[in-house]
């Protein structure tokens, strides 16, 4: 205090103010007692200060110092507390089975015309093999363990038991990953070696039967497995839970993506639950949608894409709301496959190439019309069928 009534008084008191400005700046953030000091004093003046500018400087200085004050024994009091910084609040991120659905619904840009379909119409593809394990069935397999553990039916640590031609398995060894189950796959032998590849790198436990056993003989093992109590069959072809997926997700995605335009769709027919369940949920939405179902011609074998025996045909297919079911030769089917990545840039399974020659022959009669086919999975998972150029 005494130094600073010092500086005052002296004759060459513009250096000695400028000095103080500073100190006052950068050492107590003085602006306001900067613009207070300004109102009594003159800065650029060297004559001595008045009576009035004696006493807004004595002002100005008593609030610099009960300031400092302060703000020290607030830097004491923090000091000596218990007070700990938090990390800042942890960022929410999506994991795995939040990419499940929402896949592209992409145009076919040079077959149409090459096919000689009228331009008014708009053939769709949607791209399911944009889904993490890489195939539409992504969306049942998912549905039918959290649905059984929202019923209680099934819990963590359990074992799943399910037949499968490849793509569901694939997708449930995910799911089953992902949520913390045992899984037992039965597979026919004649599928790819990507698909058991693929099931086994999910940690699943692959068991294969002949390929004269086939499918069927594939889902009566895994009862009777179940019988003996060594897990619990899924059963993809009698669980609601496998339509209700695509109820739910695929179907009005499919409205969404053309706004409510879609007048055709196609899907082909394995277990059903895809057909199933959009055809339902379109169906609500316009009854005129025609719904097309795909199947083999007699002697075909294409994976995913089967007619079923009497015995052993789908229970959920008793509700799906299909107008036409049209048949698909395994010849055109691996053709299409082909041509699809070639002319179009769609690399994907056979399963879906058949689907996307029955709405190709189908624009051919249609105008002004909205065709969507389901393309099923992606086409590495048969790089070795010889279906691809080697």
């Amino acid at each position: 205090m005494r130094l600073l009534k010092t500086l005052l008084r002296k004759k060459k008191r513009l250096r000695s103010l400028n000095r103080f400005r500073v100190t006052l700046k950068t050492r107590f953030g003085g602006f306001f007692i900067l613009r207070q000091w300004a109102q009594c004093s003159d800065w650029s003046s060297s004559a001595p200060m008045n009576r009035s500018s004696h006493h807004g400087a004595a002002r100005i200085i008593t609030v610099l110092f009960e300031r400092s004050k302060f703000i020290a024994s607030k830097r004491q009091a923090l000091r000596h507390s218990s007070f700990v910084l938090r990390p800042p609040h942890r960022a929410m991120y999506p994991t795995i089975d939040s990419t499940i659905g929402n896949t592209p619904l992409v145009q076919l840009q040079r077959l149409p015309a090459a096919w000689g379909i009228d331009p008014s119409n708009v053939v769709l593809g949607k791209m399911e093999g944009n889904n993490p394990a890489g195939s539409v069935k992504d969306r049942p397999a998912y549905s039918m363990i959290v649905e059984a553990e929202k019923r209680g039916d099934i819990k963590p640590g359990d074992t799943l038991i399910e037949a499968t031609s490849g793509n569901t398995g694939i997708a449930l060894a995910m799911v089953a990953a992902m949520r913390g189950y045992k899984m037992k796959l039965i597979m026919p032998e004649n599928q790819s070696i990507e698909r058991r590849q693929s099931m086994k790198a999910y940690g699943a436990e692959l068991i294969l039967v002949s390929k004269t056993e086939g499918m069927e003989g594939a889902r009566d093992l895994a009862f009777a497995m179940q019988a003996k109590g060594e897990g619990r069959v899924l059963d993809q072809f009698a669980n609601p839970d496998n339509p209700l997926a695509h109820y739910r997700g695929t179907g009005p995605e499919i409205w969404q993506q053309t706004n409510g335009r879609v007048t055709h769709f196609v899907s082909a027919m394995g277990t059903t639950g895809t057909i199933t369940g959009v055809s339902n949920f379109l169906k609500e939405q316009n009854e005129a949608v025609y719904i097309i179902g795909a199947q083999p011609t007699d002697g075909s074998s294409i994976a995913g894409i089967r007619k079923w025996p009497e015995a052993y045909k789908p229970e959920i297919s008793k509700k799906a709301r299909i107008d036409a079911v049209i048949e698909v030769s395994q010849a055109d089917a691996e053709a299409m496959t082909r041509e699809l990545a070639v002319v179009e840039g769609i690399f994907c399974g056979v399963s879906a190439a058949g689907a996307c020659v029955i709405a190709l022959r189908h624009a051919k009669t249609l105008k002004n019309a909205t065709i969507v086919f389901i393309v099923c999975d992606r086409g590495d998972r048969y790089l070795s069928t010889g279906v691809f150029p080697s």
